[in-house]
């Protein structure tokens, strides 16, 4: 009797050890099996909003009469291609079919006395046909501005000749703008090169003064403040407006007082 209870006894508490270790080892599978489920991911960051890129700007003066003057537009071009599209060229011709009478100002205000040159970004400096010195420089130029303002110009769908621009200044200051009518695709005669050379980048009309036309804050105030968005609109008595385009430049006075570029842009062709 005492042997069969004996017996019964070691088998019941076999039963309870069996039953606590498949209960406990189903507990350690259950969680083992929790851990190993991937977490929901985390929500992607809202992008940061694209910084403005900041444009260079190139007075070419040139002419129909001028031997090198191809040379200099395809240096120009070349340093385009290496800026990625960062350098927008305004040519102004002098003495030919393409002069519209302003050139004479602007070559009294830089110092031309010779064909071909490029005046940048507003600056007195003018440089000859050095694609190294010219990438170089505009190189310097576009890492030296560190606020540049966003433009957007908008040409009316069913007046091209009349142009908007929006300004958002990045940094409060005094400024100017600056605009022209632009052409590119012209055919004509070139010296050198002969009657079917391609014109591109030709002033058509100015849209401003020369120097710019200041840009006045809401109150009138010659100062403007970061952030504020300044609008600007005109229009072009240019005939053929509807095959152009129009570049607009932001000027910033600098610390000696003069107004350099800011930044450029132009609207779609």
């Amino acid at each position: 009797m005492r042997r069969r209870l004996a017996t019964f006894l070691f088998a019941a508490v076999l039963s309870c050890v069996a039953f606590v270790t498949v209960s406990s080892c189903e507990g350690i599978h259950i969680d083992w099996k929790e851990y190993m489920i991937e977490p929901e991911p985390e929500p992607e960051p809202e992008p940061e909003p694209n910084e403005v890129e900041s444009r260079a700007l190139a007075f070419y003066f040139t002419g129909a009469w001028c031997t090198y003057c191809p040379n200099m537009a395809a240096t120009l071009k070349k340093v385009n291609e290496r800026l990625e599209g960062r350098l927008i060229t305004v040519s102004i011709h002098k003495s030919d079919a393409y002069s519209i009478g302003f050139e004479n100002d602007f070559c009294k205000k830089y110092s031309v006395v010779s064909f071909p040159s490029a005046v940048f970004n507003f600056e007195p400096t003018i440089f000859g046909n050095s694609e190294t010195i010219i990438y170089e420089a505009l190189s310097r130029h576009l890492e030296s501005v560190e606020q540049p303002c966003g433009i957007s110009v908008t040409q009316d769908a069913d007046d091209p000749g009349k142009v908007e621009a929006s300004i958002r200044i990045a940094g409060s200051g005094r400024y100017r703008i600056f605009a022209v009518l632009m052409q590119d695709g012209i055919r004509g005669y070139q010296t050198g090169k002969g009657d079917d050379y391609v014109f591109d980048y030709v002033v058509r009309e100015l849209l401003t003064s020369p120097d710019g036309d200041e840009l006045a804050a809401s109150d009138g105030g010659p100062t403007l403040s970061e952030g504020a968005v300044v609008s600007w609109s005109a229009r072009a008595e240019y005939a053929r407006a509807s095959d152009c385009y129009v570049t607009v430049a932001v000027l910033k006075e600098n610390a000696e007082g003069r107004f350099v570029l800011n930044n450029a842009a132009r609207s779609a062709r």
